[in-house]
């Protein structure tokens, strides 16, 4: 086909002729290695952002959670933990506050701990 079709054959040699040399290799090299680059970056912060997606999930559950507790356990005395609950951005240290908001003997034990939690 490209020796019948004189543009075909053109093409074929100037493909042929380009292939060959080593700057142009050296070019498409680079060229490729940045795309490819490109695309990682692109993929690892997608993932970070799903990540991260899923945190700030399991954070808003874990306040939701104290907040629920709160009122349920402690009345009215709970109010005063809300702020500071709803500050508090650990995943780890909001779990233990769940636990300690669901298991403290006493308001004042629960807001005691819940305070050192937050100071640390």
């Amino acid at each position: 086909m490209a020796i019948e079709d004189p543009v075909m054959n053109y093409a074929v040699r100037r493909l042929e002729e380009i292939s060959s040399d080593p700057a142009v290799i050296a070019e498409y090299q680079r060229r490729r290695k940045f795309e490819l680059d490109e695309a990682a970056k692109i993929t690892r912060a997608t993932r970070l952002s799903e990540e991260k997606g899923k945190l700030e999930g399991r954070i808003e559950k874990a306040h939701q959670n104290a907040i629920e507790i709160l009122p349920a356990r402690f009345g009215g005395q709970g109010q005063s933990l809300k702020d500071t609950i709803l500050n508090l951005t650990n995943e780890a240290i909001l779990s233990k506050v769940v636990v300690i908001l669901a298991t403290a003997p006493t308001f004042y034990e629960a807001e005691e701990i819940i305070q050192t939690l937050n100071n640390c």
